[in-house]
């Protein structure tokens, strides 16, 4: 009789406590114990209990039976509509990888190559929220139910959970995450991309133009959708916020979605005197940093990049 009331009361304990009726994104590894799957339940506040939830579980006999895989819950499932989902296992999950330095172009582009939802639809939710930039570059595993909208919270969410330890208060984090967009397009190689960021910051200081093409190419590829394989100087005159060649001071926003250790680049700057850097003509994705216009003009002189 104990366990029937249990199994009565463990079927409706969750009706009681329910938020809303959000989607939750859900990854059930391979070799998660009951205990673990438990656990991550009640983190996301999909079960109150999860003394309740392991014993329905052996009431079902289910202990064998839950399936790995990405799985969409809501706020608004039962015990058992939690259980029956994890036991008849996940829909066919597909892989997509976002580089890091993809912008919200390329970002609906690829989601949508996958039939994962359209084109529009990503770039609208991402510029109604202002998350260019914000949308982490990782490999993601995605179901095709899933909303335009589940699938962008997913990419903001995981930004979130990988820079938790970075922000303090006192940072603007806008800042840094443009500062990181602009450094993850300019820089070539790892241990370049702390001294980039000096040269921006420096140049922030002193009230010069940051005079990144990388920027300009966002704002050619805002107003015609494509980038060009290589600027001229007519391009430079375009009129956009995000044209540091004719305005001082960061651009609107981010330029890309940037990895991490631009972030942490944008973030600790080395501490220079530098204000210049060219490509270097090795093409090992190196650059040559000056402190003056005249070791920058000399550096271009014999330093061309055909």
């Amino acid at each position: 009789m104990f366990f029937i009331n249990c199994f009565i009361f463990a079927e409706n304990f969750n009706n009681f406590n329910k938020i809303n009726d959000n989607i939750v994104m859900l990854e059930i590894k391979n070799g998660m114990s009951v205990n673990s799957i438990a656990k991550i339940l009640k983190e996301k506040n999909l079960i109150k209990s999860p003394f309740y939830f392991k014993l329905l579980i052996k009431l079902y006999h289910s202990e064998k039976s839950l399936m790995a895989g990405v799985y969409e819950f809501s706020y608004k499932d039962s015990y058992r509509e939690i259980i029956d989902k994890l036991r008849k296992g996940r829909e066919k999950n597909i892989l997509v990888n976002i580089p890091e330095g993809f912008d919200k172009f390329d970002i609906a582009e690829r989601l949508s190559s996958y039939n994962l939802g359209k084109k529009d639809t990503f770039l609208k939710i991402i510029d109604e929220r202002n998350l260019e930039g914000y949308l982490y570059p990782d490999t993601y595993f995605f179901i095709k139910s899933m909303s335009e909208e589940t699938i962008i919270n997913k990419m903001y969410e995981e930004f979130l959970y990988k820079t938790k330890n970075l922000f303090t208060n006192d940072m603007d984090r806008q800042k840094i995450m443009i500062l990181a967009s602009i450094i993850e397009k300019e820089a070539k190689i790892d241990e370049e991309r702390d001294l980039i960021s000096s040269v921006f910051y420096n140049r922030l200081k002193k009230n010069i133009l940051l005079q990144s093409c990388a920027t300009v190419q966002y704002a050619i590829k805002m107003k015609t959708g494509k980038i060009k394989s290589r600027l001229l100087y007519k391009d430079l005159e375009i009129e956009s916020e995000y044209n540091t060649y004719k305005n001082l001071g960061l651009p609107k926003g981010p330029i890309c979605s940037p990895g991490i250790k631009s972030i942490i680049a944008s973030i600790n700057p080395k501490e220079t005197d530098f204000l210049f850097f060219l490509t270097n003509k090795k093409h090992d994705g190196s650059h040559i940093f000056s402190k003056t216009i005249a070791e920058h003009e000399k550096a271009k002189k014999i330093n061309i990049v055909y």
